[in-house]
């Protein structure tokens, strides 16, 4: 009786586990989306293929190279949601868009880390509407000095670790709506010229009492001094927000509210 009722126990138990998912490899230098994308042996091309042939729960992992339109790259990559994208090394994974569009999209439990993500056209690194991201030890760029790196906005929340940020528009934008909240420690943000408007721009709810931001250990700073912009600027009031331990430097005031 007490082996059937273990027994019992432990098929419960795999029945109520979440299944794991799938592991996928990109490689823009030696894949091919003709592969079966599951080995380094046989990746697929581009990430904008994996994220239409994989499913929740999924793993891609990318190989160093250079991912752009040149390489077969369609932007917006439409991540989806509960979907990591992870890179071998912010400094040899690099996905950059040249055209009008952002570079990616998620939703709910996405996860990005190790990469270098270069926008242009004013638009977005990482434009999230979901809920638990977690984005970590990646590299945000432009190239036409405007942009956002990682844009939360319309139901987007999570946390941001250990990423730089260079000399776009805003580093960050923090729209994300009542009652969700937005985690910000260990990044570094350098503002460029004019065409900074601030390092952490925070967009909430008017009233919210629910703490939008927490921003802590951040180094936002700008080589040259930027007169009109602000390290962290708070644009609705009133608006619930914690920031502590953060070094703020070039800029016409540390933060605006």
């Amino acid at each position: 009786m007490k082996k059937l009722l273990l027994t019992s126990a432990v098929i419960f138990l795999l029945a109520c586990a979440p299944a794991l998912g799938a592991t996928y490899y990109v490689d823009a230098v030696n894949g091919d989306n003709l592969n079966n994308g599951t080995a380094t042996e046989t990746p697929w091309k581009t990430i904008s293929y994996s994220a239409t042939n994989s499913a929740s729960g999924d793993i891609i992992n990318v190989l160093p190279g250079l991912y752009n339109s040149a390489n077969g790259e369609k932007f917006p990559i439409n991540m989806g949601g509960t979907k990591e994208v992870v890179g071998t090394d912010p400094n040899s994974c690099t996905v950059e868009c040249s055209a009008a569009n952002d570079v990616f999209r998620a939703t709910l439990n996405a996860t990005f880390r190790n990469l270098t993500v270069t926008t242009n056209n004013s638009l977005n690194g990482i434009y999230i509407t979901g809920i638990n991201a977690n984005i970590n030890n990646c590299i945000f760029r432009t190239v036409d000095g405007y942009g956002t790196g990682i844009n939360f906005q319309s139901g987007g929340a999570g946390n941001v670790t250990n990423c730089q940020m260079y000399r776009l528009g805003y580093s960050m934008f923090v729209s994300s709506g009542a009652g969700l909240q937005v985690q910000v420690t260990y990044c570094t943000m350098e503002g460029a010229d004019s065409s900074t408007y601030a390092g952490i721009y925070v967009n909430g709810a008017s009233g919210d009492t629910a703490n939008l931001l927490i921003a802590r250990y951040n180094y936002i700073y700008s080589t040259t001094f930027l007169g009109s912009s602000q390290g962290i600027q708070i644009t609705t009031n009133p608006c619930v927000a914690t920031m502590e331990y953060n070094s703020i430097i070039g800029y016409y005031s540390g933060v605006q509210n």
